[in-house]
């Protein structure tokens, strides 16, 4: 029953009639057996429980009703005579005992021991590290706990992950951590105790590392080409860790949105594939320049979770380039039937070999003579040069 708490003047009676009484709905006692027979002139033991449900204090009042007491006979009559007692008394249930009980709730004390574990070192992802811890009760009573086991990207667990731990004991647990992406990593795992809103939650640090493929040089220098020529160049690729590596080469994302619009002039083959433990293979890098330039591109060779690197790209795109140091051929004498020599020169303005020819020599159309020809004339004539 919920506590009467009928305020009273004082000296004033309590009036039975104007009692209320409520049945306590919380269920925080309990009295076992609830009900049964009174023997004569025997002890009975009652055993009462307190389990509450919520963090707060609770008061309550426990009734000992005896069921079907008959009221007490009339023997005396209002004159003083005696008559004798009713055959067939009333009966009603009778309150003879009421026990005032009260409890008080306080949160459970779970420690964990460390509360946070800390791997050193880089561990290989895919493998299972461990690393045992204790868990300690310094509650009033016992504890049901629950872990949860974390999969998203790292797997972590508890084993035991359920189990009870009495009042002022430990239980030893044992930690598992499968790394799943490289880096440091904080994480944390939450452990549910029964009856307990908030969570105990242990930390832990831990960083692990992919597989490792890197290649043999750190740039390419294709040189010098000529526009309509291509280059190529072979590389090699190493994984240097105890994983499988899958590996991507292919050009920095930056530069393949430039590119978008035209073709690219560099290709890789192959551009991907799959590396066992501490092996290698062999990679072309194939450029077929489109304009004369002096080109720069970076290649990122990409590792499914796992450590990679870069290629830098260069080279230089010509067309052979020659001009003559003089535009000019003057003789200053030349007597008919007569040769004379001159001589001109090429300047070859690239670092590439041209290969030249030389036209015929044009003559342009003379005009008509108005009189006799004169004793001396002078002939212009022109050549073209071909690279």
């Amino acid at each position: 029953m919920m506590p009467n708490l009928q305020p009273l003047m004082p000296e004033e009676e309590i009036k039975p009639a104007k009692i209320d009484y409520n049945m306590a709905t919380d269920g925080a006692f309990d009295i076992n057996p609830r009900q049964g027979t009174l023997a004569p002139l025997q002890d009975h033991a009652f055993t009462l429980s307190y389990c509450p449900q919520e963090l707060k204090d609770y008061h309550s009042v426990c009734h000992l009703v005896l069921r079907d007491i008959p009221d007490p006979p009339q023997e005396t009559s209002g004159d003083g005579a005696d008559r004798p007692a009713q055959r067939r008394a009333a009966v009603n249930d009778v309150i003879v005992m009421e026990i005032e009980v009260k409890g008080s709730t306080e949160h459970y004390k779970v420690l964990l021991e460390p509360y946070a574990l800390h791997f050193p070192g880089e561990s290989v992802t895919g493998t299972t590290i461990k690393r045992r811890f204790k868990m300690w009760n310094n509650s009033r009573t016992h504890v049901v706990f629950h872990w949860e086991r974390l999969s998203d990207h790292h797997i972590m667990e508890v084993e035991p992950p359920t189990g009870v731990i009495e009042m002022n004991e430990c239980c030893d647990l044992e930690l598992a951590l499968t790394g799943g992406e490289p880096g440091s990593h904080s994480l944390r795992l939450d452990c549910r105790i029964e009856h307990h809103d908030e969570p105990v939650t242990l930390v832990v640090q831990a960083a692990f590392k992919g597989p490792r493929v890197c290649i043999n040089i750190p740039s390419l220098d294709l040189g010098l080409l000529r526009l309509g020529d291509h280059a190529k160049s072979t590389v090699h690729i190493t994984n240097t860790s105890h994983l499988a590596a899958s590996w991507a080469l292919q050009e920095v994302p930056d530069r393949r949105q430039e590119l978008s619009r035209e073709v690219s002039q560099i290709s890789v083959e192959p551009c991907r594939g799959l590396l066992p433990p501490l092996g290698g293979c062999n990679v072309d890098v194939v450029f077929r320049p489109s304009v004369c330039q002096r080109f720069h591109t970076i290649l990122e060779l990409a590792v499914d979770r796992g450590c990679g690197c870069h290629l830098s790209v260069q080279a230089n795109v010509q067309l052979p380039q020659v001009c003559l140091l003089s535009c000019e051929l003057v003789f200053s004498e030349l007597y008919v039937g007569v040769p004379a020599r001159g001589t001109v020169r090429l300047f070859n303005q690239t670092l590439l070999p041209a290969s030249f020819c030389w036209g015929e020599v044009s003559t342009p159309p003379l005009a008509a003579p108005h009189s006799r020809p004169a004793r001396r004339q002078e002939h212009v004539h022109s050549a073209r040069l071909s690279v």
